[in-house]
């Protein structure tokens, strides 16, 4: 695979399914997408990807995957949100405050 993500289409007799899915490249791989690419000196051309648990506190993450911490820290350069609380009901609603400057019951319904 060229990317952590693919556009997925399945067929069996009359039902069908299309979706997107999530895979982790392997690092030999990794390598080769990556041979030539630099990080701007801002950080201004990089995504911004949002990794959460659901019932899971960042303490347990820290004492029961200590490996992972690791790689997200030190490998990936990731930027740890230290002192971030979830309030409310869960991991999709402590992000909407970060990413919409909104809380939630200040947003239109979207149904």
């Amino acid at each position: 695979m060229k990317s952590d993500f693919a556009l997925v289409s399945c067929t069996d007799g009359a039902l069908k399914w299309n979706g997107i899915l999530m895979s982790v490249v392997r690092r030999s791989d990794q390598v080769l997408l990556n041979r030539g690419s630099t990080r701007s000196s801002d950080g201004s051309g990089l995504n911004v990807y949002f990794l959460g648990f659901d019932s899971l506190s960042q303490m347990s993450f820290r004492r029961k995957l200590p490996k992972s911490v690791q790689v997200i820290e030190e490998t990936l350069g990731a930027v740890v949100l230290n002192g971030y609380n979830i309030v409310g009901d869960g991991t999709p609603q402590a992000f909407i405050p970060i990413l919409t400057a909104s809380t939630e019951e200040e947003l239109p319904l979207t149904r």
